[in-house]
């Protein structure tokens, strides 16, 4: 289900990409662009439509042949690296302010969708056939605290590329973001410049998923809700 709407999403994402004119003009200002094709409009969009297709073979088709990034033991190796990286602890837990925001978070409904606690389970995951059947480290039965219900909810918001659905990002390891970027940019596009504008963009819409709760925070004090972003911010 998951790998079905994965497909819809990115080839509804490739269809607006070949259909917008600053993609296409970029795209044909650049000759030596992947997405080049014959250099009219018609091509490049075509170009852009198929090359963002993940049905597409990259290796093998009529716009453009790229070259593999690395080998297939570079690849497994990748993925053992990828599986083990770790977030960020949580920061600041213990003081009066982030356990206030906490409580705040839960009571006006943030924690229905930014669920806290998952455990996980056998991780059987899905491996390649690149990776010629060699295992790959496995993390299962943890206790992990992501702030995600892992679903995909219709909040609205203006400009939404995927039919206004947004999946729940996981909030752990967000708030270290200013330290390691110079920016809070939040939301799956970045739209919001901190958290308090990604939480106002829940509420753009009264049938949004997220108004009633976006509208509570709206109303809360502002040591409420300096509290609530406190709290987001150390986890």
């Amino acid at each position: 289900m998951r790998r079905r709407h994965f497909l819809y999403t990115t080839k509804a994402w490739a269809k607006a990409m070949s259909e917008n004119p600053n993609v296409i003009a970029a795209i044909q200002a650049d000759p030596s662009s992947p997405y080049y094709a014959d250099g009219t409009p018609e091509g490049i969009s075509e170009a852009v439509l198929n090359l963002l297709d993940p049905a597409t073979d990259q290796f093998d088709n009529k716009w453009h042949n790229f070259s593999p990034e690395m080998n297939d033991d570079q690849y497994y190796n990748f993925l053992v690296w990828h599986r083990g990286l770790s977030i960020p602890r949580a920061r600041n837990l213990n003081r009066e302010e982030v356990q206030r925001g906490k409580k705040v978070f839960n009571e006006i409904g943030c924690a229905t969708c930014h669920r806290a606690k998952w455990e996980t389970k056998e991780d059987n995951y899905w491996a390649p056939a690149i990776t010629k059947g060699k295992p790959l480290p496995r993390y299962q039965n943890q206790t992990i605290y992501p702030y995600t219900d892992m679903l995909q909810h219709r909040l609205y918001m203006k400009n939404g590329i995927h039919g206004s659905w947004c999946r729940t990002t996981p909030l752990w390891g967000r708030g270290l973001s200013r330290a390691n970027t110079g920016a809070e940019d939040r939301i799956h596009d970045c739209r919001a410049r901190n958290v308090v504008e990604a939480i106002m963009w829940h509420g753009y819409s009264r049938k949004s998923d997220a108004y009633e709760t976006t509208e509570k925070f709206f109303n809360l004090s502002k040591e409420d809700r300096d509290a609530v972003v406190e709290f987001i911010n150390s986890i």
